[in-house]
């Protein structure tokens, strides 16, 4: 496996180093070999780039805590983005499908080596809207604005009982640019908890980012 870093180190390994592990594959299940995959923390501006393996693996170690953005290329495909809370000491493996363009985006397998974990109880976006507590406005990119790009982006999230998005996966988007920029806006929104029977949940919702040039 070969690996090039770029803009940034990752922190050094430690005890406390984590490690983001996974495959990638096509719709049909057949291992996508010699994808590009980057790991990026927008905070620290650490960022990682590999290619997967014949059998579509791939594996870094020696990340710090924080939220990353994992994208993974491929000519053939479209671009998959993804963004998640990356603890000290974890280990976490993400099994991704990569699509033709103009296909919908399809949802990732993760599996934590501490064990199985409840999954998040789905809601409807109205209701995750309705306990949004602060929310940060996405800055549209100069690059698509020159380009006259604009249109909507979906992103399907997973919000912790706290009401911290710790999940995000973009399911449709106009261009890398704009889902970069609604990763970068929707991670800082924080929402109220959501109880059932009284008590905080985590949920799964979607949410829409629209990005409008104005005439």
């Amino acid at each position: 496996m070969r690996t090039t870093l770029a803009s940034a180190l990752f922190t050094s390994a430690s005890l406390s180093a984590a490690t983001v592990s996974g495959s990638v594959s096509s719709p049909a299940g057949e291992a996508i070999s010699a994808a590009k995959v980057v790991v990026y923390n927008p905070d620290t501006g650490a960022k990682q780039e590999l290619t997967t393996n014949p059998d579509g693996t791939f594996r870094l170690a020696g990340a710090g805590a924080g939220q990353y953005i994992l994208r993974v290329e491929k000519p053939g495909f479209k671009p998959t983005f993804r963004m998640f809370d990356l603890k000290a000491g974890s280990d976490v493996n993400r099994q991704i499908v990569i699509a033709a363009p103009g296909t919908q985006s399809q949802p990732d397998e993760l599996v934590n080596a501490a064990g199985p974990e409840p999954k998040p109880l789905r809601v409807k976006g109205t209701i995750a809207q309705s306990n949004l507590a602060t929310k940060v406005q996405p800055t549209y990119p100069v690059a698509a604005k020159s380009a006259g790009v604009q249109g909507t982006v979906e992103l399907e999230i997973v919000v912790t009982k706290d009401g911290v998005p710790a999940e995000l996966r973009v399911l449709r988007s106009p261009s890398d640019d704009l889902s970069e920029s609604a990763l970068g806006a929707v991670r800082q929104w924080r929402y109220r908890p959501t109880l059932l029977n009284g008590s905080p949940v985590e949920i799964v919702s979607t949410v829409i980012v629209n990005y409008t040039l104005l005439p």
